[in-house]
């Protein structure tokens, strides 16, 4: 008899594995471990209830390269976890037992233990003749999944839970040979796509992709689908498909019956349903934000330029009004172009539902909405997919992109329709989802500014201001609590980074503890080890947002990023993206620009030479930092003093030039030669030392104390002297 396991939602699971590692406390916060702690809980939890030794853990959060006191860190690490799960009260406890430890959790507690108890009882009702019901054991198993198994882990972690991975594809693929077996063909077609994409070498979804195809009245794209599997596999392995694929084929040529169910002996015409906007047009934005604040000026003035006719009278100089390059032209068949960029969390998707519902009126055959980032696979089939299946098309009738997109564009000929984009990565993603005709806008929200849509005008989102942060504080929180505590609410404002995700926490926080003062929230916040954690609130994060980028951050953008957490203050000299990384001047200037295309910082308006970021950016870098690489802190605070040492030498007009360092160069040992900004660089501070310095001044006020607390006090004092004959009308920092 098979086994029926407990129903545990995978809300309430606490530890989860069937993706980046995730701890959930009892209410619901997702709960981030650093780098070491993270690999050494995830040794844990792949071994719950089993001991997990101290080479093995070792082997877990070094890998290859541990250091000599490796055995005692680990130590140390288990004693933080353990205080981390008592702080958490999270329902499992770390037992020391030789020779190791031991995580102690109940198996309803674990995502991959629910998911093989799952996938048991689904084969079990299998043998029973319960398909049905053995489907829907399939899918509560899969539903638990949200990637690969510890996505972003180690190898040498994520190679312990391959299995994992690879029993989910055989859980898949059992599945929709059962769904198949229930004439079910049409509703896999879809989710046979999106899998085939992401494993294009998978015969088995191949095979289920090219029945459900046929059996659906398409026999053309199911021996297209063969054929790309034979080109595939001759290209990338140099093999012939397996037999089981090349008998499949043979009997859709010859159009066997026994393709079929039994209860179905001929393919059913798939009919298309579309309405062309027939009676009612397409209205799919999501609903306006009722409490929506700021941006007055910049939605006044995109609403006019895009409600007329396209002719903005921009006389081509450049970047006049809100974009690059001429007016739109009139009579072109081209689209109008809108692309909102900004950093995360700035509000982008929110502004631009505002705007398409301002814009509403102008556009009255309809508005399409499509969340980029919500679509279930990457690419933008799906989203094609998505927008034909608003028009009443049969998904699993759809043709392939290109068809797909003709087909879209078609729909939308010589029809006023506002297209909004939410949430692009790149202009690849974009293209297909353009109309071809000049009636029609589309906005487009990303990160970084696609500069390869044509004709795109630019649009960048800027974090608000103090005077609309205190304004949606007081909208979500009450306007009363805002006015009687004014500089706490400003110091709100100050310490969120005017980030419009950071205020909403903060207010639907301040709305859900109506007796707290505003300073009551402001000392949550001032602590910046605790400033991520504290801005939180349900399944809005700051960190996970920020989270979000940093995954998409190639290695050296990451480690650059991390480094830059060492210093302090918002706006840094562009030098020491060199110095933190201690290589190559132009390489860590290519970093930089890298990062400010992400929107984690601002190359642009910084003035020359700098650049800025928001205190919540550095205080994430400086917590990624610390979790991921503690020992590179004070060694990349070291080479930034010398960095400034050397400047303010060659201010101060003493000993110059790129030898070894002198006595008085803060961090030079005997024989070392100091880190020393590039002279292309330092040779522009001479003429004017004292604005230099008042420029640097809050930044090495800051980096100084960071420095003081990792006991570099006599680096500090060292470039205090040298720049206090530089400062006779301020204060030169103090040691």
């Amino acid at each position: 008899m098979w086994a029926t396991p407990a129903e545990v939602p995978r809300s309430e699971i606490p530890f989860r594995l069937l993706g980046p590692l995730e701890l959930v406390d009892d209410n619901g916060r997702r709960c981030l471990l650093p780098g070491r702690q993270q690999a050494a809980m995830s040794a844990l939890l792949i071994r719950a209830n089993r001991v997990a030794s101290i080479d093995q853990l070792v082997d877990a959060i070094w890998e290859e390269t541990p250091p000599p006191t490796a055995r005692a860190q680990v130590q140390f690490c288990m004693h933080t976890l353990r205080r981390a799960l008592d702080d958490l009260r999270m329902p499992a406890r770390i037992v020391t037992q030789p020779p190791g430890y031991r995580l102690d959790v109940h198996e309803d507690h674990l995502d991959s233990h629910c998911f093989e108890r799952h996938v048991e009882n689904a084969r079990a009702l299998t043998r029973a003749r319960r398909a049905e019901e053995a489907v829907d054991a399939f899918r509560r198993g899969l539903g638990l999944w949200r990637g690969a198994a510890l996505d972003g882990a180690g190898r040498a972690l994520r190679d312990q839970v391959l299995w994992l991975d690879r029993m989910r594809g055989e859980a898949l693929e059992q599945s929709i040979e059962l769904e198949l077996g229930l004439g079910q063909h049409r509703e896999v077609v879809g989710r046979l796509r999106v899998l085939l994409a992401a494993d294009p070498l998978a015969e088995g979804f191949r095979h289920h992709l090219m029945l459900a195809l046929y059996r659906s009245g398409m026999k053309g794209e199911a021996l297209d689908v063969y054929r790309d599997g034979c080109a595939l596999m001759a290209e990338q392995l140099g093999l012939d498909p397996g037999e089981k694929l090349r008998r499949l084929q043979e009997a859709i040529l010859a159009d066997d019956p026994a393709l079929f169910p039994a209860e179905e002996s001929a393919p059913r015409p798939v009919a298309f349903l579309t309405h062309l906007f027939a009676d009612r047009p397409l209205r799919q934005l999501p609903a306006d934000l009722p409490d929506f604040t700021g941006r007055t000026d910049l939605a006044a003035d995109l609403s006019g330029l895009l409600a007329n006719d396209g002719n903005d009278g921009n006389d081509g100089d450049g970047d006049r009004a809100y974009g690059c390059g001429d007016a739109w032209p009139g009579g072109r068949a081209v689209p109008r172009i809108v692309n909102i960029t900004g950093m995360a969390g700035v509000g982008k998707s929110a502004f631009a539902v505002h705007l398409a519902h301002r814009l509403s009126d102008a556009f009255p055959d309809g508005q399409l909405y499509v969340d980029l980032g919500g679509v279930p696979s990457p690419g933008p089939g799906a989203a094609l997919a998505q927008i034909l299946t608003g028009f009443g098309y049969d998904a699993a009738a759809l043709p392939g992109v290109s068809a797909s997109a003709a087909l879209y564009r078609s729909l939308l000929a010589d029809r006023k329709v506002l297209v909004l984009l939410d949430g692009a990565e790149d202009e690849k993603e974009v293209a297909p989802l353009l109309p071809g005709s000049a009636s029609c806008t589309v906005l487009v929200t990303s990160r970084r500014r696609l500069t390869g849509l044509p004709g795109a005008r630019f649009v960048p989102v800027e974090p608000f201001t103090e005077d609309e942060a205190t304004s949606l504080l007081a909208r979500m929180a009450g306007r009363a609590r805002v006015e009687r505590e004014p500089g706490e609410a400003a110091a709100l404002a100050d310490l969120t980074s005017g980030l419009p995700l950071a205020l909403r926490i903060v207010g639907a926080r301040l709305r859900a503890r109506p007796h707290w003062p505003l300073a009551t929230m402001v000392r949550s916040l001032e602590d910046e080890h605790r400033r991520l954690d504290a801005l939180t609130h349900g399944e809005l994060a700051v960190r996970d947002r920020l989270l979000s980028v940093h995954a998409g951050l190639d290695a050296e953008e990451a480690r650059l990023l991390r480094r830059l957490g060492a210093l302090g203050g918002r706006r840094l000299p562009r030098w020491t993206a060199a110095a933190v990384l201690d290589g190559g001047w132009q390489h860590a200037d290519d970093l930089l620009e890298r990062l400010a295309e992400t929107g984690l910082l601002d190359t642009s308006a910084a003035g020359p030479g700098h650049f800025r970021w928001t205190d919540l950016v550095r205080v994430f870098a400086t917590e990624r930092l610390r979790g991921e690489e503690p020992e590179a802190e004070p060694a990349a605070l070291r080479r930034a003093l010398q960095g400034w040492q050397s400047l303010a030498e060659r201010a101060s007009r003493l000993p110059r030039g790129g030898g070894p360092a002198g006595p008085g160069t803060p961090g030079a040992s005997e024989g070392e030669e100091a880190w020393r900004v590039p002279d292309e660089y330092a040779v522009g501070i001479v003429a004017d030392p004292v604005q230099w310095l008042d420029a640097e001044q809050d930044t090495l006020h800051a980096t100084l104390a960071r420095a003081r607390s990792l006991g570099l006090a006599s680096q500090c004092a060292t470039l205090i002297a040298t720049l206090t004959p530089l400062t006779p009308y301020h204060p030169c920092p103090t040691a």
